[in-house]
Protein backbone atom coordinates (compact mmCIF):
# COMPACT_ATOMS: atom_id res chain seq x y z
CA UNK A 1 0.00 0.00 0.00
CA UNK A 2 1.18 3.67 -0.71
CA UNK A 3 3.26 5.95 1.79
CA UNK A 4 0.57 7.28 4.02
CA UNK A 5 -2.25 5.13 2.38
CA UNK A 6 -5.37 4.35 4.63
CA UNK A 7 -7.25 1.28 4.69
CA UNK A 8 -10.56 0.14 6.39
CA UNK A 9 -12.73 -2.86 5.92
CA UNK A 10 -15.86 -4.62 7.98
CA UNK A 11 -16.68 -8.20 7.47
CA UNK A 12 -20.59 -8.25 6.12
CA UNK A 13 -22.20 -11.61 7.36
CA UNK A 14 -26.08 -12.62 6.89
CA UNK A 15 -28.48 -15.66 7.95
CA UNK A 16 -30.47 -17.44 6.15
CA UNK A 17 -34.07 -17.54 8.12
CA UNK A 18 -35.38 -20.06 6.11
CA UNK A 19 -32.96 -22.24 8.00
CA UNK A 20 -33.39 -23.72 11.72
CA UNK A 21 -32.56 -22.06 14.34
CA UNK A 22 -30.25 -23.25 16.63
CA UNK A 23 -31.03 -24.21 20.80
CA UNK A 24 -28.85 -22.52 22.80
CA UNK A 25 -28.61 -21.34 26.64
CA UNK A 26 -27.13 -18.57 28.84
CA UNK A 27 -25.60 -19.01 32.07
CA UNK A 28 -27.65 -15.89 33.14
CA UNK A 29 -31.34 -15.93 32.71
CA UNK A 30 -31.80 -13.08 30.61
CA UNK A 31 -35.29 -11.72 29.70
CA UNK A 32 -35.84 -10.77 25.46
CA UNK A 33 -38.43 -8.31 24.38
CA UNK A 34 -38.20 -5.07 21.68
CA UNK A 35 -37.40 -1.66 23.15
CA UNK A 36 -40.13 0.24 24.42
CA UNK A 37 -40.66 3.77 24.51
CA UNK A 38 -40.90 3.52 28.39
CA UNK A 39 -37.65 1.78 28.16
CA UNK A 40 -35.35 5.09 26.95
CA UNK A 41 -34.04 5.48 30.79
CA UNK A 42 -32.47 1.88 31.16
CA UNK A 43 -31.09 2.33 27.27
CA UNK A 44 -29.79 5.88 28.79
CA UNK A 45 -28.04 3.84 31.66
CA UNK A 46 -26.85 0.76 29.48
CA UNK A 47 -25.37 2.88 26.63
CA UNK A 48 -23.28 5.16 29.10
CA UNK A 49 -20.15 5.31 26.52
CA UNK A 50 -22.88 6.97 24.15
CA UNK A 51 -23.84 10.83 24.05
CA UNK A 52 -27.51 11.20 24.97
CA UNK A 53 -28.38 13.48 22.10
CA UNK A 54 -27.00 10.14 19.74
CA UNK A 55 -29.42 8.11 22.16
CA UNK A 56 -32.09 9.91 21.56
CA UNK A 57 -32.14 10.19 17.91
CA UNK A 58 -31.55 6.49 17.70
CA UNK A 59 -35.15 6.12 19.83
CA UNK A 60 -37.07 8.53 17.08
CA UNK A 61 -36.20 6.48 14.66
CA UNK A 62 -38.39 3.37 16.73
CA UNK A 63 -41.12 2.24 14.69
CA UNK A 64 -39.79 3.78 12.02
CA UNK A 65 -37.80 1.45 9.83
CA UNK A 66 -35.94 0.73 12.97
CA UNK A 67 -35.99 -1.24 16.10
CA UNK A 68 -33.89 -2.28 18.98
CA UNK A 69 -33.56 -5.79 20.29
CA UNK A 70 -33.05 -5.90 24.26
CA UNK A 71 -31.66 -8.28 26.85
CA UNK A 72 -33.02 -7.68 30.35
CA UNK A 73 -31.28 -9.02 33.86
CA UNK A 74 -32.93 -7.51 36.72
CA UNK A 75 -34.86 -4.62 35.16
CA UNK A 76 -31.24 -3.48 33.75
CA UNK A 77 -30.62 -3.90 29.55
CA UNK A 78 -27.28 -5.98 29.55
CA UNK A 79 -27.43 -6.67 25.63
CA UNK A 80 -28.91 -4.63 22.91
CA UNK A 81 -28.62 -4.86 19.00
CA UNK A 82 -30.55 -2.23 16.28
CA UNK A 83 -32.52 -3.44 13.77
CA UNK A 84 -32.79 -1.21 10.27
CA UNK A 85 -34.75 -2.46 8.00
CA UNK A 86 -35.25 0.00 4.87
CA UNK A 87 -31.48 1.98 4.38
CA UNK A 88 -28.89 2.45 6.98
CA UNK A 89 -24.86 3.16 7.19
CA UNK A 90 -21.96 0.91 8.52
CA UNK A 91 -20.29 3.49 10.16
CA UNK A 92 -17.27 1.87 10.63
CA UNK A 93 -16.46 2.81 6.80
CA UNK A 94 -18.99 5.49 6.86
CA UNK A 95 -21.01 4.15 3.98
CA UNK A 96 -24.60 3.52 3.24
CA UNK A 97 -26.12 0.26 2.91
CA UNK A 98 -29.29 -0.62 0.84
CA UNK A 99 -31.66 -3.53 1.81
CA UNK A 100 -33.51 -5.52 -0.59
CA UNK A 101 -37.15 -6.81 0.27
CA UNK A 102 -36.94 -9.34 2.92
CA UNK A 103 -33.61 -7.90 3.93
CA UNK A 104 -33.21 -6.84 7.68
CA UNK A 105 -29.62 -5.09 8.53
CA UNK A 106 -28.55 -5.19 12.30
CA UNK A 107 -26.21 -3.26 13.46
CA UNK A 108 -24.93 -1.82 16.91
CA UNK A 109 -25.02 -4.56 18.80
CA UNK A 110 -23.38 -3.81 22.41
CA UNK A 111 -23.37 -5.86 25.87
CA UNK A 112 -22.48 -4.50 29.15
CA UNK A 113 -18.95 -5.10 30.00
CA UNK A 114 -19.85 -7.32 33.22
CA UNK A 115 -21.86 -9.50 31.48
CA UNK A 116 -19.68 -10.38 28.27
CA UNK A 117 -18.30 -14.14 28.58
CA UNK A 118 -21.75 -15.60 29.81
CA UNK A 119 -23.64 -15.95 25.99
CA UNK A 120 -25.56 -13.53 26.49
CA UNK A 121 -24.82 -12.30 22.73
CA UNK A 122 -25.49 -15.49 21.31
CA UNK A 123 -29.03 -15.71 23.12
CA UNK A 124 -29.90 -12.52 21.58
CA UNK A 125 -28.58 -12.98 18.13
CA UNK A 126 -30.67 -16.57 18.52
CA UNK A 127 -33.68 -14.93 19.60
CA UNK A 128 -33.24 -11.78 16.95
CA UNK A 129 -33.68 -14.99 14.25
CA UNK A 130 -36.60 -16.10 15.60
CA UNK A 131 -38.01 -13.09 15.76
CA UNK A 132 -37.21 -11.98 12.43
CA UNK A 133 -38.04 -14.92 10.61
CA UNK A 134 -41.53 -15.59 12.30
CA UNK A 135 -42.30 -12.01 10.60
CA UNK A 136 -41.47 -12.93 7.41
CA UNK A 137 -37.91 -11.59 6.97
CA UNK A 138 -35.41 -14.00 4.81
CA UNK A 139 -32.16 -12.64 5.71
CA UNK A 140 -30.43 -11.38 8.40
CA UNK A 141 -27.69 -8.82 7.56
CA UNK A 142 -24.50 -7.69 10.23
CA UNK A 143 -21.16 -6.84 10.20
CA UNK A 144 -18.31 -7.27 12.45
CA UNK A 145 -14.49 -5.95 12.06
CA UNK A 146 -11.78 -8.38 11.17
CA UNK A 147 -9.91 -7.62 13.99
CA UNK A 148 -12.46 -7.90 16.72
CA UNK A 149 -12.34 -11.51 16.90
CA UNK A 150 -14.76 -12.05 20.15
CA UNK A 151 -17.14 -10.20 18.21
CA UNK A 152 -17.29 -13.16 15.51
CA UNK A 153 -18.71 -15.77 18.20
CA UNK A 154 -22.10 -14.81 19.06
CA UNK A 155 -22.98 -14.52 15.13
CA UNK A 156 -21.40 -17.70 14.31
CA UNK A 157 -23.23 -19.67 16.77
CA UNK A 158 -26.06 -18.14 16.01
CA UNK A 159 -25.62 -19.44 12.29
CA UNK A 160 -24.27 -16.24 10.55
CA UNK A 161 -21.92 -16.65 7.83
CA UNK A 162 -19.07 -14.43 6.20
CA UNK A 163 -20.42 -12.72 3.19
CA UNK A 164 -17.36 -11.50 2.18
CA UNK A 165 -16.04 -7.58 3.04
CA UNK A 166 -16.59 -3.82 2.16
CA UNK A 167 -14.36 -1.29 3.01
CA UNK A 168 -12.04 1.66 1.41
CA UNK A 169 -8.76 2.51 0.84
CA UNK A 170 -7.66 6.56 1.69
CA UNK A 171 -4.65 8.82 -0.01
CA UNK A 172 -5.23 12.06 1.77
CA UNK A 173 -8.64 13.56 0.47
CA UNK A 174 -8.75 11.01 -2.40
CA UNK A 175 -10.91 7.71 -1.05
CA UNK A 176 -11.85 4.80 -2.95
CA UNK A 177 -14.75 2.37 -1.30
CA UNK A 178 -14.77 -1.04 -2.66
CA UNK A 179 -16.98 -4.83 -1.82
CA UNK A 180 -14.94 -8.31 -2.43
CA UNK A 181 -17.24 -11.06 -1.81
CA UNK A 182 -15.89 -14.17 -0.78
CA UNK A 183 -14.16 -15.71 -3.78
CA UNK A 184 -14.42 -12.87 -6.00
CA UNK A 185 -12.34 -10.17 -6.90
CA UNK A 186 -12.44 -6.41 -4.89
CA UNK A 187 -14.80 -4.43 -7.18
CA UNK A 188 -14.33 -0.82 -6.96
CA UNK A 189 -17.15 1.50 -6.14
CA UNK A 190 -18.00 5.58 -5.83
CA UNK A 191 -17.80 7.53 -2.83
CA UNK A 192 -21.09 7.20 -0.66
CA UNK A 193 -21.98 4.66 -3.54
CA UNK A 194 -24.24 2.46 -0.97
CA UNK A 195 -23.42 -1.53 -0.58
CA UNK A 196 -26.32 -3.11 -2.33
CA UNK A 197 -26.18 -6.21 -0.08
CA UNK A 198 -28.34 -8.67 -3.00
CA UNK A 199 -26.44 -6.89 -5.79
CA UNK A 200 -22.59 -6.81 -4.32
CA UNK A 201 -23.02 -10.32 -1.93
CA UNK A 202 -26.21 -12.10 -2.10
CA UNK A 203 -25.55 -13.95 -5.29
CA UNK A 204 -26.53 -17.29 -5.89
CA UNK A 205 -23.42 -19.35 -5.09
CA UNK A 206 -23.21 -17.40 -1.69
CA UNK A 207 -27.33 -18.09 -0.79
CA UNK A 208 -26.33 -21.74 -1.90
CA UNK A 209 -23.21 -21.35 0.59
CA UNK A 210 -25.23 -19.93 3.60
CA UNK A 211 -28.15 -22.62 3.12
CA UNK A 212 -25.57 -25.64 3.45
CA UNK A 213 -23.58 -24.05 6.20
CA UNK A 214 -26.27 -23.76 8.71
Amino acid sequence: MARGAFYRSVVILARDLSQPVPDVTSAVPVEMRLLQAADAPALVRHRADLDPARIAARLDRVGHGHDCVTAWLDDVIVSSVWLAFETARVPEIDRPLRLGPGEVFLYDSYTSESQRGHGIATIRAVWTARYLRDAGYRYAIGHTAPENRPAHGPPERAGYRPLGIAGYVRVGPWRRDFVQPLGSRRRWARRNEPIDVSGDFLTTTAEQRLSVAV
